[in-house]
């Protein structure tokens, strides 16, 4: 399966072969700056399916598990696209809003909800952790 996604002016292209290994809701405070809203739906793929064109930004911290993340943006209209975690190389986190089709969203889980805004509702059938989960 492939799946296509840009930013809104469209600078940035890419694509994502394979199906993603997990997708989950996360409600971290950097998810809720990054979208501005109360939380970021993300879909995981192995890195290796993943190519991407165009004038790329990015924003690189530490996160309170010690690992590196680094957001990467267009550098025109500054779309959030993905991100990638340091712990985990060989993946690439998939911001939906980007993807031609959202529509293919399937949360599995919630994450960081110790971070949650109230106004924020998500699927309450998900296993939600106030954390990462450790598996």
């Amino acid at each position: 399966q492939m799946h296509k996604g840009s930013c809104r002016c469209g600078t940035v292209e890419f694509t994502v072969r394979g199906d993603p290994k997990f997708q989950l809701i996360c409600q971290c405070t950097r998810c809720q700056e990054m979208t501005g809203a109360g939380h970021a739906p993300i879909m995981i793929f192995k890195d290796d399916g993943f190519e991407v064109s165009g004038n790329l930004a990015t924003h690189t911290y530490t996160a309170s598990s010690g690992n590196t993340v680094t957001h990467h943006f267009c550098g025109e209209c500054g779309s959030p696209l993905f991100n990638r975690n340091s712990q985990f190389a060989s993946a690439v986190y998939v911001i939906v809003g980007a993807l031609d089709d959202a529509s293919v969203f399937e949360p599995q889980r919630v994450i960081f909800t110790a971070d949650a805004q109230p106004c924020d509702s998500v699927p309450m059938h998900l296993p939600a952790f106030e954390g990462m989960p450790t598996r």
